[in-house]
Formats: C-alpha cells, structure tokens, sequence
C-alpha cells in the first residue's frame, strides 16, 4: 500500500509537468502560428524540414522558407519552448 504522503507528491508532481509540458507546447504552437505554420501544417513536417535535398519548406499561406532560415526559426522556438519549462 502507498503512503498518503507518497501519493500526494506523485500527484502534486504529475500536476506540475503536466502543465510544464501545456504550457511549452502552447508557447512553441504560437510562435510557429505568428510565423506562418498552422497546427495542422506541423504534423508530419519534420521530414521535409530536414530534408536536405529540399531547399525550402512552405508554409500555410504558400510562403517559401529557406532551409537555414527555417532552421533557424525552429531552433528559437526550440529555446522558447526549454525556457518556458
């Protein structure tokens, strides 16, 4: 049997990450949205972004990013996104 007091740290920490975790993925999606990629754009993007052979990824509104650029921008989201944890 589980102590109460064991019981309530688990739950306490499960609460925080949990909104650690919210919170980051709700920053990094803002961040990609006020640069152009929607939601629905992100899902399955990561191959073509790092696809070498490709030089530019489009975004939702058909805006072409240069790959380095691109890179660039989803490592300034990636800091963001460690900051807010």
């Amino acid at each position: 049997m589980v102590s109460g007091t064991l019981y309530c740290i688990v739950v306490v920490y499960f609460c925080l990450y949990f909104h650690q975790a919210l919170g980051g993925f709700f920053t990094y999606f803002v961040i990609m949205t006020e640069n152009g990629f929607l939601p629905t754009r992100l899902i399955g993007i990561r191959e073509e972004w790092e696809d070498k052979a490709n030089n530019g990824v489009v975004d939702s509104y058909g805006q072409e990013w240069v790959s380095h650029v691109a890179y660039f921008g989803s490592s300034c989201v990636a800091t963001t996104f460690e900051t807010c944890n």
